[in-house]
């Protein structure tokens, strides 16, 4: 017999918070060290959240990455959206999906694995994604604002989806 789609929610959400745990603790002290580790587990963990929410929903989480730019607009659509939701936040989790392996497509950066342009030059992620980049900027708190908005969505998702 398979698990109900809600019998999902709970552990997503656990691990959710697991990797959240781990991304605050290479963005207290390491990000500027390992700032491309930070990305991969920022979008880990958005996406986890996102698998959760649909879960409480009554559907089964699905197994591909691109689920948090289709999750968004319901969570957009939360009266008990947390004010840490901000359209900074939201642009660099959608760019963060859009880095991930499974979705990029040809020569695009790639969050968690070594990439090749055009032109057959190999680049890679702790040196060369431009996200990474960006939260390795001590004076850019976008990393800042994605882990405390991660921080409000774990506390109170099953609040804000019922």
């Amino acid at each position: 017999m398979e698990a109900a789609a809600r019998d999902w929610a709970k552990p997503f959400l656990k691990q959710a918070k697991a990797d959240l745990a781990a991304a605050e603790f290479v963005a207290n002290g390491c990000a500027h060290l390992h700032p491309s580790t930070l990305c991969m587990l920022l979008q880990m963990v958005f996406e986890k959240l996102a698998k959760a929410a649909i879960a409480q929903g009554g559907t089964k989480p699905p197994k591909q990455h691109p689920v948090l730019s289709k999750f968004l607009p319901s969570l957009k659509a939360s009266p008990s959206l947390p004010a840490s939701f901000t359209a900074e936040v939201e642009a660099f989790i959608l760019q963060l999906e859009s880095a991930t392996p499974a979705v990029v497509k040809g020569h695009g950066e790639r969050l968690e694995y070594p990439w090749e342009d055009a032109a057959g030059r190999v680049y890679w992620p702790a040196r060369d994604l431009t996200l990474a980049k960006t939260v390795a900027n001590p004076s850019d708190l976008t990393a800042v604002a994605c882990l405390k908005c991660a921080h409000d969505l774990a506390n109170d998702l099953f609040r804000i989806f019922p």
